[in-house]
C-alpha cells in the first residue's frame, strides 16, 4: 500500500472552531479536546489569536488548511527544568504549563514555548500543528490516521520549527539534547521546505556582533533578549567543519555532545544527499533511522515508511512489533522496484538474529546507542548498486548475486578487513572478526550442507560534505587494469621471509602496481547456510576491487537470506540462541 491513500485531496477553506480558552484558564489543567473533535480530522493552533488576545484556539479540518502552517519537531520527553537561576540554561516559566489528556506520559507543554513559536511564525504563518495538542490522544482511531498522514502533514507545512529540548522548555544551541536520536525528527528534518531551530537567548539583551549564537549560524532573534532561530542545515554544517579539524571548539551541541557524533553526521548526510541519488539518499535516510530509538519500537518504522512512499496501517502491529513492520515496510519497498538500501547504510554493526539482512536493532536506550556507534565503520560512504528482489512474510530477502565459496578458516587472524594470498595461492577473506578460506570449485551446488559464499554487495564510495557522491569512475571505464598473477608473483612482489618460494606465507603486492584502482572497495557479504537453501548473514568483508580478478569460482546464484533464528521466537530467547549462533564466526 503506498502513500497515495494519505496524500491530502484538497485544501480547505474554513476550519471549525473545536476548543477556545484563555490562557490562564488553560494553565495547571488538563487538556481534553475528546467531545468537542471529530476523529480523522487536522486540527491547528491559531497563533494571531495566542499573541494577541491570550487564548488557545484550535481550528479542525477535513482536508490541510490553505492558510499557512508551521509544523512543531520536539522530543517527547526533552531537558528537564534547571531550579539554579545562575545555570546559563535556567528558563522561567512566564504563562504557566498544563498536560494533555492520554498524553500525561510526555512533558508538560510550556505555553511560555508555544508563544516563542507563535512569534517565529506570524505575521506570515497563521497556524501552528503540534502532535500532541492537535492529535485526540485517547483516541486510537485518530493517532493511526494522523500517523499515515504525518508525512503530508510536514510536507506541506510552510516551515518546521525545531524544539531540541522539548515542548516543556527552550534549550540553548550550547545545550545537548537528545533531538538527533528520536525516530521521528528524522521525517520532520528531512520532509519540509525548510526546518528552522528555536533556541534560548539565556543572556539577555546582546547586540547581534557580540552574539554569537546568532551571527554564527546567520539566525535572526524571535523574542528579543529571549530567544533566537537559525536553519537546521547551518547548525549542523557546523559538525562538519568540527570533524575535519580536531582543534575546532563546536558552539552548537544540540545535536551530539561529541565531535564526531554519528547521529549528526548520518542526518547531515540524509538531508544533503541529492534527490536524483536513490542509492546515496536512501541508505543516508536507513543510516539516520537505524542509529534512533523510540519509546514505542513500531515507531522506527511508521516514522520513515513514506520517505519511501510507502503506508502501512498502524493498526495492524502492537507496539512492539518492529519486526513484523520492519518486514512489511521492506517487502513494499522491494515490490515497488526499489533496491535493499538497508543492507548498504550499517553493515559494519551485528546483524538481526530474526532478520540478518538488517543490522541489530538496539534497546530503546542510550547506553545501546553508545555501543552501536562505536561499531560504525565509513559513516560517509554509500554502496553502489545494492541489488533489488523480494521479502517473504518471514523475512527472506531473495535476490541474485555474484557468489564465492568460502569456507571458515582457523588460519591466522590479523584484524583487518580485505584479501590475502600465499605463495601458493590460497585466497583468504579477512573480516574484522574472522578469516574464510576461498574454495575453488566451478561447481557450488556440489558443495556439502552447510555451504557459505561471500556475495557481492557493491562499491563503497564517499560522498562529501554537500551530499553530492564523489562516483569517480563509476559508469566508466576503468583507465589501469589490475596487475597480472604474473606481476603478483614475481620475486619483487612479497618479502622471502627466510622461507622457500612454495612456501604459505603472504605475499606483499606494491601499491604503485594496482593503480587508479586501489582506493575501489567492493563490499562482500559471508552468507552462511542453516537450512538447505536457507542462508544468513554472517560476517562482511571489504575487499580492493583489483583483487576479484584473481577470484576465478565467481557465480551468479539465487539467495534466500533472513534468520537464522525465525522471527515467531521471542526476542529474548532469539538473543540467547543468536549468540551460540554468531559465536562460531569469531576468530579470537
Amino acid at each position: 500500500m503506498t502513500s497515495d491513500s494519505s496524500h491530502p485531496s484538497g485544501r480547505s477553506e474554513s476550519g471549525k472552531l473545536v476548543f477556545s480558552s484563555k490562557l490562564a484558564s488553560v494553565t495547571n489543567n488538563l487538556f481534553d479536546i475528546t467531545s468537542s473533535a471529530t476523529a480523522c480530522r487536522y486540527r491547528f493552533i491559531e497563533c494571531k489569536a495566542f499573541l494577541e488576545d491570550d487564548e488557545l484556539r484550535l481550528y479542525e479540518y477535513e482536508d490541510l488548511p490553505s492558510s499557512s502552517y508551521a509544523a512543531i519537531s520536539y522530543v517527547w520527553r526533552g531537558n528537564p527544568m534547571i531550579d539554579d537561576p545562575t545555570d546559563s540554561h535556567y528558563w522561567i516559566e512566564e504563562v504557566g504549563t498544563f498536560v494533555v489528556k492520554g498524553a500525561e506520559s510526555g512533558d508538560p507543554i510550556s505555553l511560555s514555548v508555544l508563544r516563542h513559536a507563535c512569534v517565529a511564525a506570524l505575521p506570515t504563518i497563521q497556524y501552528l500543528w503540534l502532535d500532541k495538542l492537535c492529535i485526540i490522544q485517547t483516541n486510537k482511531m485518530d493517532k493511526a490516521w494522523q500517523i499515515s498522514r504525518m508525512y503530508w502533514i510536514y510536507k506541506c507545512c510552510e516551515v518546521c520549527y525545531v524544539l531540541p529540548g522539548g515542548i516543556q522548555r527552550l534549550a540553548s544551541v550550547r545545550e545537548g539534547t537528545a533531538w538527533v536520536y528520536r525516530a521521528w525528527t528524522l521525517q520532520e528534518a528531512l520532509v519540509p521546505k525548510r526546518a528552522v531551530v528555536i533556541f534560548w537567548c539565556h543572556k539577555g539583551s546582546m547586540p547581534q556582533s557580540s552574539y554569537p549564537e546568532l551571527w554564527k549560524f546567520d539566525g535572526r532573534e524571535v523574542v528579543p533578549t529571549k530567544s533566537g532561530c537559525a536553519d537546521l542545515r547551518h547548525l549542523l554544517e557546523e559538525h562538519q567543519v568540527s570533524m575535519k579539524n580536531a582543534g575546532y571548539s563546536r558552539m552548537c551541541r544540540n545535536f551530539g555532545e561529541i565531535r564526531d557524533s554519528e547521529e549528526e553526521a548520518a542526518l547531515y548526510g540524509a538531508l544533503t544527499a541529492a534527490d536524483d541519488n536513490e542509492d546515496l539518499k536512501y541508505q543516508a535516510i536507513w543510516r539516520s533511522a537505524l542509529l534512533r530509538t523510540s519509546s514505542r519500537p513500531v515507531d522506527m518504522v511508521f516514522s520513515i515508511m513514506q520517505l519511501f512512499g510507502v503506508s502501512l496501517d498502524p493498526l495492524r502491529f502492537g507496539k512492539h512489533d518492529r519486526m513484523g513492520a520492519t518486514i512489511a515496510l521492506a517487502s513494499q519497498i522491494l515490490a515497488n522496484g526499489g533496491k535493499a538500501h538497508w543492507l548498504g547504510s550499517l553493515y559494519s554493526i551485528p546483524p538481526s538474529y530474526q532478520l540478518s539482512t538488517f543490522p541489530r536493532f538496539p534497546h530503546t536506550t542510550v547506553t545501546e546507542y553508545v555501543k552501536t556507534r562505536d561499531m560504525i565503520w565509513r559513516p560517509t560512504h554509500w554502496v553502489h548498486g545494492l541489488p533489488g528482489g523480494c521479502m517473504d512474510d518471514e523475512g527472506y530477502f531473495n535476490f541474485t548475486g555474484e557468489a564465492i565459496p568460502v569456507v571458515l578458516s582457523e588460519g591466522r587472524y590479523s584484524g583487518y578487513s580485505g584479501f590475502r594470498m600465499t605463495k601458493r595461492r590460497k585466497m583468504y577473506l579477512h573480516s574484522h572478526i574472522a578469516v574464510w578460506l576461498v574454495i575453488d570449485t566451478t561447481n557450488p551446488s556440489e558443495l556439502e550442507f552447510p555451504r557459505a559464499f561471500a556475495v557481492s554487495l557493491g562499491r563503497l564510495l564517499e560522498y562529501g560534505t554537500s551530499g553530492v557522491a564523489e562516483s569517480r569512475n563509476v559508469g566508466k571505464r576503468v583507465p589501469r587494469r589490475a596487475p597480472s598473477m604474473e606481476t603478483l608473483l614475481t620475486p619483487s612482489s612479497f618479502e622471502m621471509e627466510g622461507r622457500n618460494d612454495d612456501s604459505d606465507s603472504d605475499i606483499e603486492v606494491d601499491m604503485d602496481i594496482l593503480g587508479d584502482l586501489e582506493w575501489i572497495r567492493e563490499l562482500q557479504l559471508i552468507l552462511v547456510e542453516h537450512s538447505p537453501g536457507k542462508f544468513h548473514r554472517a560476517d562482511v568483508v571489504e575487499l580492493k576491487v583489483n583483487y576479484m580478478e584473481y577470484v576465478e569460482a565467481r557465480r551468479t546464484m539465487i539467495f534466500s537470506v533472513g534468520g537464522p533464528i525465525p522471527i515467531s521466537v521471542d526476542q529474548e530467547e532469539a538473543e540467547k540462541l543468536g549468540s551460540i549462533y554468531y559465536s562460531k564466526y569469531e576468530n579470537d
